[in-house]
């Protein structure tokens, strides 16, 4: 899908056509990641893959188009309420526990201190 416009033309992605058509045209082709931008109004071909990306002229007009169009949105389903755990097989394995403090501690900032780990005693 592409929406014609002299400086932004916005292009539906799905299987790379937004940075192939920009490749083939000599364009910048900015395809944002999974979910940044609503797919609202779109015909949607698989709700899983599909994306919506910009062509442009340059780097910064395809930035502008991002920011026009409402930049980065919140995720929709948040981390809060998940939760994470680790049953230690070895006891002694301590770079197991270090392994999983490094990964809980951004989890649980993540999501918003509300995320849990919980480590579980080996029987």
């Amino acid at each position: 899908m592409s929406i014609p416009s002299r400086n932004n033309p916005t292009n539906g992605q799905a299987a790379g056509s937004t940075c192939r058509r920009a490749a083939y045209c000599g364009a910048v082709g900015f395809k944002p990641n999974f979910g940044a931008l609503s797919t609202r109004g779109m015909t949607p071909l698989s709700p899983s893959f599909d994306s919506i990306g910009f062509i442009a002229r340059t780097v910064a007009l395809a930035g502008r188009a991002f920011a026009a169009c409402g930049g980065p949105q919140p995720l929709e389903t948040g981390l809060g309420g998940l939760r994470m755990g680790l049953a230690p097989v070895d006891p002694e394995a301590r770079w197991r526990r270090r392994r999983f403090r490094l990964f809980a501690t951004p989890l649980t900032r993540f999501g918003g201190g509300r995320a849990r780990s919980n480590r579980r005693r080996s029987a």
